[in-house]
């Protein structure tokens, strides 16, 4: 992170990541294959499950339609995960990245990778399918070795050299997540002095680090669980760059105790309660660390779970230097901290309080209305009136 810190949004994870989410296991098209007499339907049909390819009669069908089965049909002996979505001249295209691995090295650290332990693990290529057409096209990586130029050669001609790349694809990489997931948990094994690794489901965090997107890990003191080291990943001009940064010994809070903090906080806790009496769950979202020459920082999410609406961020918490903070946005949060916690009166954090929870429920009120729900809308009028009138509603 360069300057003032930044409001991250979410990545959006993606349950079915196939060119429509829910449908058959195949698609008519018109490049595809041949579905040929009626014997041949018949297999096809009953391979892939699909009664329609007998029934219909298409003349091509085409299926793989999950783009990383798709492009490991093509390309088997790599591993492929989704990064993202890329937007092409020809349409939506999902970017996929090319890990080849190794099993045995002399100098390699075992990793467990995708339930399977690996001495050795690099990018090799990336990959686009196209959300609507299925097209499938791939080029090595900027700095490719050799093992995956031999893999390109293999391939040739679907695999294309890194200078093919297309500009919308090259501005698009991003630091592959299961190598940088792997470079975490082999560094944590190497070195125990930076800590121990955190859960599973926070050993890649998305942010942005000096202007570029990046995945974080912190890595946390065995005893205590207070943040020991800070690990980023990112893209620099092309190229991987792997950072490690060592937090200095201090008061530093652990995630648990932040997150009791800033519950503490009046602002997030008149917040919960309007959540909670609309029938709603405030969830927290992931930690987020960072270390700046001004100190360590902190921010964290916390946004409505959905059940009255969609889900939509309410409140981020913030932290810089064991002074916390928080607001509706990211400016709020940050500038929050420009004094200590607690040097507000009561009754000015109550009436800050009060006024985001009527700016929230106002928000429900309208979204309620135009849904034409009118029982929600009474919910969201009564919980009006109490606080206008009467206080916080219970």
């Amino acid at each position: 992170m360069d300057g003032a810190p930044v409001e991250i949004a979410p990545p959006v994870v993606i349950a079915d990541p196939r060119i429509r989410p829910g449908t058959a296991t195949w698609r008519a098209t018109e490049a595809g294959v041949p579905t040929g007499g009626a014997l041949r339907r018949l297999a096809l049909a009953w391979a892939l499950q699909g009664p329609g390819i007998a029934t219909r009669r298409p003349e091509r069908i085409d299926w793989h339609l999950d783009p990383v089965n798709r492009v490991l049909q093509l390309i088997p002996g790599l591993g492929w995960s989704l990064e993202g979505v890329v937007q092409l001249p020809a349409g939506p295209a999902w970017l996929l990245s090319g890990l080849h691995r190794v099993d045995r090295a002399p100098l390699g650290t075992p990793t467990e990778v995708g339930g399977r332990w690996q001495d050795g693990l690099r990018p090799a290529m990336v990959a686009t399918v196209g959300v609507q057409d299925g097209l499938v096209r791939a080029w090595l990586v900027p700095g490719a070795d050799s093992l995956a130029a031999a893999w390109a050669r293999i391939h040739a001609p679907l695999v294309g050299a890194a200078t093919d790349m297309p500009t919308e694809v090259a501005t698009g990489l991003r630091y592959p997540k299961g190598w940088f997931q792997a470079q975490v948990q082999a560094l944590a094994a190497r070195d125990p002095s930076l800590g121990r690794l955190p859960p599973p489901a926070a050993l890649a965090v998305a942010g942005v680090w000096q202007g570029e997107p990046a995945w974080f890990a912190t890595l946390v003191r065995p005893d205590d669980a207070r943040p020991s080291a800070i690990v980023i990943g990112r893209i620099v001009a092309g190229s991987p760059e792997l950072r490690v940064q060592r937090v200095p010994d201090g008061d530093a809070p652990n995630g648990e105790e932040l997150l009791r903090a800033w519950y503490r906080m009046p602002m997030l806790s008149q917040l919960r309660d309007s959540v909670r009496a609309a029938g709603d769950t405030l969830l927290p979202g992931p930690l987020h660390w960072a270390l700046r020459e001004d100190g360590l920082l902190a921010w964290q999410g916390f946004a409505s779970a959905g059940r009255r609406g969609a889900p939509a961020l309410l409140w981020l918490g913030t932290m810089r230097g064991g002074t916390l903070g928080g607001g509706r946005t990211a400016g709020t949060a940050w500038d929050s901290m420009s004094r200590p916690v607690g040097s507000a009166d009561g009754g000015e954090m109550a009436e800050i309080a009060r006024l985001e929870a009527v700016r929230a429920w106002m928000r429900r009120a309208d979204s309620a209305l135009l849904r034409r729900d009118m029982t929600a809308f009474g919910r969201a009028w009564e919980a009006l009136r109490g606080l206008l009138l009467e206080g916080t509603p219970e």
